[in-house]
Formats: structure tokens, C-alpha cells, sequence
């Protein structure tokens, strides 16, 4: 399979490969000073931010967003006869650490839909003035080829943003992607400015986060503000807010990890129980993925911090021969089978393995 490498963007189809970026901008134009007041209230009372992800099995989904009041949480969806239109509730909380941005979050899990299947939802408080554009989005389904968008380390600066929403969302690209992963640093940052960087970035990413599950792993600029990583996204079979997960879609069982857990805390007892337990988890979890290889014969793990790099900096833990991810993770990932380990984190792409 070829690859090519452009954007930093990595597309995995089945197993890796890259493809050119292409976007063009829309702005529009306000014609008086009373429509952009009235455009920028409406703006502050919707709802925005709004991002999937895959809940506890691939065919539950889990719909977060933000707003700028304390309201209730609901979610309108139906598979396009509006006379079957349903709604589910679930939880608000104050997002207090958001100082400067949005200060409630909303989260509601869509739970046991059909594989396949295309459903449309919007958003909204207790009134119904007060709702999102419709969105839609595609029920994983258990295909013979799965295609995912992985990228890492991008935030809102970054000048791949707008090619790769573009991407995910071209027309004729309708549904390809069953997930897009983000493996860590995100937003550059989450809390930065009190939290209008991360508000920013998540509306920037919203027409694809909006109709693509969006799965993520923390790096080391996501723990700068832990509670704004921890709250911000809902990741499958963590509590609210999370710490590493996993989820089987299709004939992969994806693992998403803290790598952070190996520099974090000061509290070197606290920060070695915490090593200790995050080890027997992520032991168990590729023992019973393992044990079901013959339904999910694929296991990909993924964390920001990468076990082999070459690059300059000595400082870098990838480059050094007692390298504390390499040490904790390879010999585990040996010892399972792990067929792919994908990492961000050094801003280049390299691989160790010619035939991805």
C-alpha cells in the first residue's frame, strides 16, 4: 500500500495511509450593525461545541455540547421520518475551570442503535427555540474495510485545521470515516485564556466533530489544565469525566492511553499507585482482547507519547535508551500482540514498519 505524507494527517484504511487535503473558506457577510447584534446574541444563547463519540459499544453515542447557561440536556434524533422523531435526556454540569468561555456542559448517550444506520439529531435546552442545526451522523457498522482519520498535536492555530474538516466532510466522501481519533494536545490548549482557546478550536472542528465520532487520548499540553481534558470529552467505558478507554469497532479493538501517567505528579508514591493500577488495567484489557481475537482479530493502541523516534532533541523520552514509555509499554505490547501503536507528540512522521 502506498503512503503519502502530507498535513500530518494520517488516515488509517485499514491499516495506514494519507491522502491529499483540499478546503475553501465561507465567509459571510453581515449587511447592517443590527444583524450582527442580533446574529451575535442568538450566537450566545444556542448551543456549540457540539462533538460525538462512541459510548460503551460501537453502536452507542454519546452527543456533548456547550452553552452559556444552566439548562437541560436533550437530544432530538429520528432516521429521517420526523414522525418517529424520539428524545433522550442527560446530564449538565457548571463547568467552573471554563473562566472565560462557555461554563456548562451538556452530554447525553444515544444507547443501542442500529449498525449502519443513519440517524439525525439536534440539540437543545428545555425550549425548543433554543436548538441546534440538525446534524447527522452514520452507526458504525462491522464492514469488511474500515477507514478512520488519525491526526495528533494540532490546535487552532494550525493551518491543516480547515483542509482536514474539509475532508472529513466532502460530499462525496459522505460517511467514509467510521471515527476520527485525535491522539493528544489539543487546542494548544484546552484552558488557555480561560478557556476560549479550547471553546474556539471545538467550534472550528464542529461540522465534522458534529456528524464524525470523535475519539481522543490526552498529551502533555492536555494535563497542563486536567479538568479541562477530563470534562470537555466522554470517552467509551469511562465515567464522566474519564481516564483511558477502549472500545471494539468493526474487527478492531481500539485502546486509548494516558501516556502522561509515566511523568505526571509530584507525589512520586501517588504517581507510582497510579502506574501500578494503570498497568494491571491496560494488562488485563489486551489479555481479554486476546482472548476474543477471532471476533476483533485487529488490537490498535494509541498515546501520544511515541516508543521510538529519531529526532534531535535528547531531551525527548523516545530518543533515550532507558526511555520510560519504551520500558513500561514494549515488552506488554510484545507480549500481546499488539498490531499498531499509534503516537503524536514530535510533530513528524516516521513509522517502523515499511509496509504501512
Amino acid at each position: 500500500m502506498d503512503t503519502k505524507v502530507l498535513n500530518c494527517c494520517v488516515i488509517v484504511h485499514t491499516l495506514l495511509a494519507l491522502i491529499p487535503l483540499h478546503m475553501t473558506a465561507h465567509l459571510q457577510d453581515f449587511k447592517s450593525n443590527k444583524n450582527v447584534e442580533k446574529s451575535t446574541k442568538n450566537m450566545e444563547l444556542h448551543p456549540d461545541q457540539i462533538h460525538l463519540s462512541l459510548g460503551k459499544k460501537s453502536n452507542d453515542v454519546i452527543v456533548m455540547w456547550a452553552s452559556s447557561f444552566d439548562d437541560e440536556s436533550v437530544v432530538e434524533y429520528h432516521t429521517g421520518e420526523k414522525a418517529q422523531l424520539k428524545e433522550k435526556k442527560g446530564e449538565t454540569i457548571h463547568f467552573t475551570s471554563n473562566t472565560q468561555g462557555r461554563q456548562y456542559l451538556h452530554r447525553v448517550e444515544l444507547s443501542d442503535l442500529e449498525p449502519g444506520t443513519k440517524y439525525y439529531y439536534a440539540v437543545r435546552g428545555k425550549t425548543e427555540k433554543l436548538i441546534s442545526d440538525q446534524y447527522s451522523f452514520v452507526v458504525p457498522g462491522k464492514h469488511n474495510v474500515q477507514t478512520y482519520m488519525i491526526y495528533g498535536d494540532m490546535g487552532t492555530q494550525s493551518t491543516n485545521v480547515q483542509f482536514i474538516v474539509h475532508e472529513a466532510i466532502l460530499e462525496d466522501k459522505s460517511n467514509t470515516y467510521e471515527a476520527i481519533f485525535h491522539i493528544g494536545d489539543i487546542a494548544y490548549d484546552l484552558g488557555k485564556s480561560g478557556g476560549t482557546v479550547g471553546d474556539k478550536f471545538l467550534n472550528t472542528v464542529q461540522k465534522m466533530t458534529a456528524r464524525i465520532p470523535y475519539m481522543t487520548v490526552p498529551g502533555d499540553h492536555d494535563l497542563f489544565h486536567n479538568d479541562q481534558y477530563r470534562y470537555r470529552f466522554s470517552m467509551p467505558g469511562c465515567d464522566w469525566p474519564m481516564k483511558s478507554d477502549h472500545i471494539d469497532v468493526g474487527f478492531v479493538h481500539f485502546v486509548g492511553i494516558s501516556t502522561e501517567i509515566f511523568f505526571g505528579g509530584s507525589d512520586n508514591t501517588t504517581n507510582s499507585e497510579n502506574i501500578l493500577s494503570f498497568m494491571k488495567w491496560l494488562q488485563n484489557d489486551l489479555q481479554k482482547a486476546n482472548e476474543n481475537r477471532r471476533q476483533y482479530p485487529w488490537v490498535i493502541v494509541m498515546g501520544h507519547r511515541p516508543l521510538y523516534c529519531s529526532v534531535d532533541d535528547k531531551n525527548e523520552d523516545c530518543t533515550k535508551e532507558d526511555s520510560v514509555v519504551r520500558n513500561k509499554l514494549e515488552n506488554m505490547f510484545y507480549s500481546y500482540g499488539v498490531d499498531l501503536y499509534i503516537s503524536g507528540h514530535n510533530h513528524i512522521y516516521e513509522r517502523t514498519l515499511s509496509g504501512l
